[in-house]
């Protein structure tokens, strides 16, 4: 159908006050429909009403807040059926509800060409964009604000790790210096007790010999039995000093040898490490496209890297989850249909130790398959609108619950605890140090959690990286060095997605991709590439 044709509908379908289409469209009691988040930025917060713009009339909050305004379920599904019409537009159609509203370039068009015979419309249009803009600049100070203190803090952990590796090395220097010193120590001491030893024997030797200088005097004048005495004396010593070798010239001199030799490459000379002013990350493979083939995607959502490396990825709108190998090459398919859930609507993965791999659905229940693709059973939980899956080194599974806000807790098939979390858990991902990662698109943050204790450790809001507050986080994953790897999209605008690095403190590092279309979940692979889920397509970055 060309574009041409619905137009006129897709007009009918825009947000008065974006100018956009509609997105989790919300009716006021003037009948007028608006966006939830646009109906938000209408709230009179001190006389609790909102104010229609369009026929200005008033609409009572209600208790629940704006969300529980009366739905326009009419113009969702019209939004949606226009989106399916286009296959770039899938993925917006269906997530309306989880991302805000975002400024476009028609509405500035419609601002810009208001007719000049009504000047009070077009100085309210003209004011309304002065204020947008206005509040963009302040937007941005407060990001650049936040970038000084991001490099304070970057600052800070650059010197402490300056300072403890040579600290550290320091210390090893130190303890390689003691014990060769120990080894002087012991080497003299060695030496010295054997020249103790031997002089004490040599001495002994001399102090038995019963034979004088002046008993060889005029020995030829002298009786044969003295000279038979002094004979058999002088035969004793001998055989004494035959029983008692001297050592030999080499081995005496020897006794006094003792060097360092240092190396080649001495301490000083260590290299400690590199300040890094900037990292780069480079697209290293990219695989897939629209469509529902093998190595094609529709709505790739979650990704999972198995024990022997390969990378697994759950595709909601195939209803199934492929695996591939490091290089991108299919190597097996698991269908909902395999398990008895044909629109299973696969939304995350993960991997036991073992390689049997756990796929979450839409149900309630979690499919598990084993290395070799073949269904095993399924692991019953108590969620409601089950999205995020995740499994820590001990194989205990962690399942996110979006309607009730809680991470369901599970060992051997069981739920042993419950972990309540502020924020609905869109995605998970848990580190090896008791720590756990929760997205939540809809209150745009992620917070680190003890795992232990549900405590939050460390938040991290998406205005840190977007001055405008129009960008939405999705699934994390931990790094190297504890860092965290976030992507974050907008919705409706497509080649603005990136993904973020931040520290273990939640400080922004930097940006390892831009560009992305609608970038749902991150990992890393075993060779450290960082695995992006970008909706049609799977691409790989490798650290330069």
């Amino acid at each position: 159908m060309a574009a041409s044709s619905f137009e006129p509908l897709a007009r009918e379908l825009e947000c008065g006050v974006c100018l956009e289409s509609l997105r989790d469209p919300k009716i006021l009691d003037c009948s007028h429909t608006f966006c939830k988040l646009c109906i938000d930025s209408l709230v009179d917060t001190e006389d609790k009403k909102i104010k229609c713009p369009m026929c200005m009339g008033t609409t009572d909050i209600p208790s629940g807040g704006v969300g529980d305004l009366k739905a326009n379920l009419l113009a969702r599904s019209m939004v949606e059926a226009m989106s399916s019409m286009n296959p770039q537009m899938v993925e917006v159609a269906q997530e309306a509800t989880e991302a805000p509203c975002s400024p476009s370039k028609i509405a500035v068009q419609k601002l810009e060409g208001v007719s000049n015979t009504e000047p009070r419309l077009d100085i309210k249009c003209l004011y309304k964009k002065l204020v947008s803009q206005r509040i963009r600049y302040e937007q941005t100070i407060g990001v650049i604000s936040m970038r000084e203190e991001d490099i304070s803090a970057a600052a800070a952990r650059a010197r402490d790790g300056v300072n403890s590796t040579t600290e550290s090395i320091v210390a090893e220097v130190r303890g390689k210096q003691q014990g060769l010193l120990e080894v002087i120590q012991y080497v003299c001491k060695m030496r010295r007790h054997f020249m103790t030893m031997q002089t004490a024997s040599f001495k002994d030797v001399l102090q038995k010999i019963d034979v004088a200088p002046e008993d060889m005097e005029d020995i030829d004048t002298k009786d044969d039995e003295t000279v038979s005495e002094l004979r058999q004396k002088i035969k004793l010593a001998l055989r004494l000093m035959d029983r008692n070798p001297l050592p030999s010239a080499q081995v005496t001199d020897e006794l006094s040898f003792l060097k360092f030799i240092a190396e080649k490459t001495p301490a000083y000379n260590i290299h400690l490490g590199d300040v890094v002013e900037e990292e780069e990350w480079q697209l290293q493979l990219q695989f897939g496209k629209f469509g529902p083939e093998v190595g094609q995607f529709n709505c790739a959502r979650g990704v999972a890297i198995s024990p022997s490396g390969d990378i697994a990825i759950a595709e909601q709108r195939n209803n199934r989850t492929c695996i591939f190998n490091g290089e991108g090459k299919h190597v097996l398919t698991m269908s909902g249909k395999s398990a008895g859930n044909p629109e299973r609507g696969d939304r995350d993965v993960a991997f036991y130790s073992d390689g049997r791999c756990l796929i979450l659905g839409k149900t309630n229940n979690i499919n598990v398959y084993d290395n070799k693709g073949s269904y095993l059973n399924s692991i019953m939980t108590p969620a409601t609108n089950p999205w995020a899956l995740t499994v820590d080194e001990n194989n205990t599974v962690f399942v996110g619950d979006l309607a009730k806000k809680v991470i369901y807790v599970l060992i051997n098939g069981l739920v042993v605890r419950q972990i309540k979390v502020a924020h609905a858990p869109l995605s998970l991902a848990v580190d090896n140090k008791g720590k756990i990662l929760v997205s939540s698109a809809a209150s745009k943050r992620v917070d680190v959690l003890d795992i232990s204790t549900g405590e939050t450790l460390v938040s991290i809001e998406s205005k840190s990286v977007d001055p405008s507050n129009l960008v939405a986080p999705w699934g994390p994953c931990f790094g190297p060095d504890d860092s965290i790897f976030i992507p974050f999209y907008k919705a409706d605008v497509f080649n603005k997605g990136t993904v973020h690095e931040f520290g273990a403190d939640g400080r922004h590092l930097g940006c390892v991709a831009r560009g992305l279309q609608t970038p749902r979940d991150v990992a890393f692979t075993r060779d450290g590439r960082l695995v992006v889920v970008d909706g049609t397509t799977i691409k790989l970055y490798q650290l330069m």
